[in-house]
């Protein structure tokens, strides 16, 4: 099984878990309704385009460097492309 069959398979578990319908646009890797979720969660998503794309690249979405904020992104991690 590959990593994204493990993902779809995960993501369904979770969905039935929670009570929630599973995405009507899934695997749209870029569903603004599923990056929300990313954002809220505060985890960077590795198959969601959106996440990759605010991934800051100064601190690797860390939000620190050399245990200090990061000036790109201010703490967050994210930058808005």
């Amino acid at each position: 099984m590959d990593a994204q069959s493990r993902w779809e398979d995960q993501r369904a578990r979770d969905c039935a878990e929670h009570g929630q319908p599973r995405c009507s646009h899934f695997p749209d890797h870029g569903c603004r309704e599923c990056h929300e979720s990313h954002k809220e969660e505060g985890e960077f998503n590795k198959f969601c385009q959106l996440c990759q794309d605010e991934l800051c690249d100064e601190c690797g979405g860390t939000g620190m460097i050399n245990d200090a904020e990061c000036p790109r992104c201010h703490g967050t991690g994210r930058i808005d492309p």
